[in-house]
């Protein structure tokens, strides 16, 4: 299910939903000796899981898969169309590796690899080891207020940076009680929100359902998310057009082995191939990276000119 640039080729529904799912952790990866996640920008535990991918119109496109979260450190093993991968993301020390069962082969970084949803967790204007707050970024980062975005009090905070002797400017609203991004508008890009719609239980756990829609150049795409209002994860997203689908299922909570997030001894090291990054069990293209240092905002920075 790739993806090219979303600001110059609007993509499909599913597409779009599957890149919002992953796209924050996707960075992560990209970026993986860039900026650390900020201290707050995890998941809300430590906990196992099985997820599943699928797509209505074409069931052998269903990717599946098992997700072990530990601290700052996560690993994903998945299975699509008959080919096992598993890649380790140490976040604190910035690596990350793919495994190759089959094989028995490793390589440093992402490609085509497995990528879970997305922590539930952004970083925020505010956050002592955020961009805005380190002089290396040159971005300049105004508070300008408190505005009520769909019944949050919401923070308002207007980012601007200079590229190539143009302005860019960034302005997002944020509910600094979730650590989440509530608005965002991007100059020349996507204008993105999300609506809290109340408490439901998920397979017997509390989650928060939100309705998220993204608009540019006259179109709108939306999906539903389920966020466990404890590990702050989707446990369940569907596209607007009911054709994709992502469940969570069987939730482990506790502490997860050390040698899960290890290098096995008798895996051989190769080459990396061209990163890529990948979306959901099955991999997958990187979601388009916005022009603001760091994958900050996480999404809906404008590209700048080439």
């Amino acid at each position: 299910m790739g993806l090219t640039k979303a600001f110059e080729k609007y993509k499909t529904e599913g597409e779009r939903f599957m890149r919002q799912l992953t796209g924050a952790l996707a960075l992560l990866i990209v970026g993986v000796t860039a900026a650390p996640a900020g201290a707050g920008s995890w998941y809300g535990g430590e906990f196992s899981a099985e997820i599943v991918m699928s797509a209505k119109d074409n069931p052998s496109n269903q990717a599946s898969g098992r997700l072990f979260v530990g601290n700052k450190r996560i690993r994903a093993e998945g299975s699509h169309r008959g080919q096992e991968k598993a890649v380790i993301i140490d976040a604190a020390n910035h690596k990350a590796w793919t495994l190759m069962p089959a094989s028995k082969q490793f390589y440093e970084g992402v490609s085509d690899a497995p990528v879970p949803p997305e922590p539930d967790v952004k970083p925020l204007p505010s956050d002592p080891d955020s961009p805005c707050n380190t002089n290396a970024s040159q971005l300049k980062c105004t508070k300008a207020g408190v505005d009520n975005v769909n019944g949050i009090a919401a923070e308002k905070w207007v980012m601007t940076r200079s590229i190539q002797g143009r302005t860019m400017q960034v302005t997002m609203w944020v509910d600094p009680q979730r650590h989440i991004i509530v608005r965002q508008e991007a100059q020349d890009g996507p204008v993105m929100e999300r609506q809290f719609k109340g408490m439901e239980d998920v397979g017997g756990r509390q989650a928060e359902k939100w309705e998220f829609s993204e608009s540019f150049r006259g179109q709108t795409v939306t999906n539903t998310q389920w966020i466990d209002a404890r590990l702050r994860i989707a446990v369940r997203g569907v596209s607007g057009d009911q054709k994709y689908l992502l469940e969570l299922r069987h939730i482990k909570e506790g502490p997860q082995p050390d040698s899960l997030f290890q290098l096995p001894n008798d895996y051989q090291q190769v080459a990396s191939p061209k990163m890529q990054g990948s979306h959901g069990p099955g991999g997958g293209s990187p979601p388009a990276q916005g022009g603001l240092p760091g994958g900050y905002p996480p999404n809906g920075a404008p590209q700048p000119p080439r």
